[in-house]
């Protein structure tokens, strides 16, 4: 059993979430990275998308620096890749069609369970998809971030207490959900990417 120990957590408050368009324009961005992870002529094509959709303005200077990089570390394209399920959860969130996975699995689109259905494909025109955002009912987000919170403790804790995980849980998973779901939220008054953070 876990609780939420830091108490504001709880606090639910719609008048404080990033507007639709901005979940929008932050989940094209992760799409684009995690495309990015995956070679060179993806990076150029990611970033050339980026450019001509007028989202590159909208990133953070590391990522900038990502798609710029002609050979980027291995161990930086395998963390951007796992962008993909930050993208997923802010899709579903301003998507009432699209579905989650459970936590267990090994990456949400690893089965028919996740959807990324309404996500404009890289090259093609993204001002729809932008325009069209809006959230689905505000406290199944906020449940589902409170489910990604209560397993980042539960990480944490075990962690430091050197206990054996007995659960399916893929911790990486959840990470990706909960980092962009604070952020969503602003949760802290953190309003910028980069800054959002999990240690609640």
């Amino acid at each position: 059993n876990f609780e939420i120990k830091f108490l504001p957590y709880l606090q639910f408050n719609p008048n404080t979430f990033q507007s639709p368009q901005v979940v929008a324009k932050r989940a094209l961005i992760l799409y684009a990275l995690a495309h990015a992870s995956n070679g060179q002529i993806a990076r150029y094509k990611a970033k050339k998308w980026l450019q001509k959709e007028a989202l590159w303005e909208s990133m953070t200077k590391t990522e900038q620096d990502f798609l710029n990089t002609l050979f980027p570390k291995q161990e930086t394209r395998t963390n951007y890749s796992w962008s993909i399920e930050a993208a997923i959860v802010l899709n579903w969130a301003i998507n009432n069609s699209e579905r989650l996975s459970q936590i267990i699995e090994a990456f949400s689109l690893a089965n028919t369970t996740s959807t990324l259905t309404s996500i404009p494909s890289i090259g093609s025109s993204t001002q729809a998809y932008i325009s069209n955002a809006s959230y689905r009912p505000l406290s199944e987000i906020f449940e589902e971030n409170i489910l990604n919170e209560l397993v980042t403790s539960y990480f944490r804790d075990i962690y430091f207490s050197q206990e054996p995980d007995f659960t399916q849980i893929n911790s990486a998973l959840s990470f990706e959900r909960h980092k962009a779901l604070n952020w969503l939220r602003q949760f802290n008054d953190i309003k910028e990417w980069e800054y959002v953070a999990t240690d609640t």
